[in-house]
């Protein structure tokens, strides 16, 4: 997964799926996010803002197989003998092995800028984070565990492309290896954006769940828009500045 792109590709939205409709929920907000995205990009301060973007997406990232994994667990405990478990425990279980230690790529990111990892692992979240993250095991435990989906579509829908690593490499001074998580992502994203929309379109769950869904992946995109917009003003650099240089 990835948190924020350079600029959100449009798509071409046509037939009533349930993946479809959820794309046209949030095509009117993309622009806010790419808005969000280009700022942080073509800020003046790249070079500053690049670790701090990296410890601030470990943060969203280290969540992402925890709560696939509680999603899973709700899932085969309460809904294994409805029509929607099994498909969508299929997916998850699939899901948890191809997101596994992506969080660790980000370390080695910062690693290769002279970062040290603690400053990502001991980072307390963003209020935004905090909020985008745990809402979705409220969702999860206390809604229904398909209407986590609308947060993974956010996270993978839009993927970074290759361009934006050599882009932000160029304007930092960075090495390109620095940007593996990026670069990573622009490959997996596409993929795992197709095989999201295949599970949103095969599970079958009412419209009510699904208008849950697009509800959450709404509210997803406005809290990552939240987030890389802190961080472009520096209202997250205070507490990210003794981490960065620290022990």
């Amino acid at each position: 997964m990835t948190a924020v792109t350079h600029t959100a590709p449009q798509r071409a939205i046509t037939g009533d799926l349930p993946s479809v409709r959820l794309r046209a929920t949030l095509a009117p907000f993309l622009p806010g996010l790419s808005r969000a995205g280009s700022a942080f990009w073509e800020h003046q301060d790249l070079r500053v803002l690049y670790p701090r973007y990296l410890v601030a997406l470990h943060t969203v990232i280290r969540a992402s197989v925890p709560l696939m994994r509680t999603a899973l667990e709700v899932t085969r405990d309460r809904y294994l003998d409805l029509p929607c478990g099994p498909p969508l425990a299929a997916y998850l279980d699939k899901h948890i092995g191809e997101e596994l230690w992506h969080d660790d790529w980000l370390l080695e990111d910062l690693d290769r800028l002279g970062v040290r990892p603690t400053a990502a692992t001991r980072h307390i979240p963003s209020p935004a984070v905090a909020a985008m993250v745990g809402s979705q095991y409220y969702h999860i435990h206390h809604v229904h565990p398909a209407v986590f989906l609308g947060y993974i579509a956010v996270l993978e829908g839009y993927p970074p492309s290759e361009d934006l690593a050599r882009f932000a490499a160029d304007r930092t001074g960075y090495p390109i290896t620095a940007f593996r998580t990026l670069r990573k992502h622009a490959h997996l994203d596409p993929q795992h954006c197709r095989d999201l929309d295949a599970a949103l379109d095969a599970i079958p769950v009412d419209g009510t769940l699904h208008g849950m869904i697009r509800a959450n992946a709404l509210a997803t995109l406005d809290y990552l828009k939240k987030l890389i917009t802190e961080i472009t003003d520096g209202c997250i650099a205070s507490r990210l500045e003794h981490e960065l240089a620290g022990p």
